[in-house]
């Protein structure tokens, strides 16, 4: 992304939350990064952080290893993101607001069971046992600290990657997962 906030040749905007029409959902302010130069089918990435900062440096990290990039900096539209882009891992930032990502967390593994990983992403000033005892409590597959380091943070993702390729060969049929009520 250009400091203006227009699409670069490799990103996509989606609108921001508006109402189509009078009692309609708004839509998701997300934005999609598509990788330059692909030499296999890219992995999506879905990355939720209400700190603009912290969303360009995953999208950054991420897009250099050729990564599709969702980038969500709204966490109420997690869901619904979820059903219409199928990403491949989630990374959500813990303190957030209107939603925490530990509550996130907790919904997505509800509905999706373990079929998309999730990494739980917090500064490091937030003590490192709390996190460990809360990842596991809400279901999150793993978490890392920030800011981030670039190598942790691919070997973290290739590997929950790598476990979402494997889960899905031997479960159930997408289409069996669970829907949410409000993601129709």
């Amino acid at each position: 992304m250009t400091n203006n906030s227009q699409p670069t040749n490799n990103s996509k905007n989606i609108p921001n939350a508006t109402p189509n029409a009078p009692g309609e959902t708004p839509q998701a302010d997300i934005q999609k990064t598509e990788p330059k130069t692909p030499k296999r089918q890219p992995k999506k990435i879905l990355v939720v952080d209400d700190n603009p900062l912290a969303l360009k440096e995953a999208e950054a990290i991420l897009k250099k290893d050729h990564y599709e990039v969702l980038i969500l900096g709204n966490p109420k539209f997690v869901l619904k993101t979820i059903e219409a882009e199928r990403p491949d891992v989630i990374v959500l930032d813990i303190i957030m607001s209107p939603i925490d990502g530990y509550t996130l967390c907790a919904e997505i593994k509800k509905l999706y069971l373990d079929k998309i990983p999730v990494l739980l992403c917090t500064a490091q000033s937030y003590e490192q046992d709390l996190v460990q005892k809360m990842h596991k409590e809400f279901g999150a597959d793993d978490y890392i600290l920030k800011p981030l380091n670039a190598e942790d943070f691919l070997k973290k993702i290739k590997a929950l990657s790598k476990r979402r390729k494997k889960l899905m060969s031997e479960s159930l049929p997408e289409n069996e997962i669970r829907q949410h009520p409000e993601v129709k």
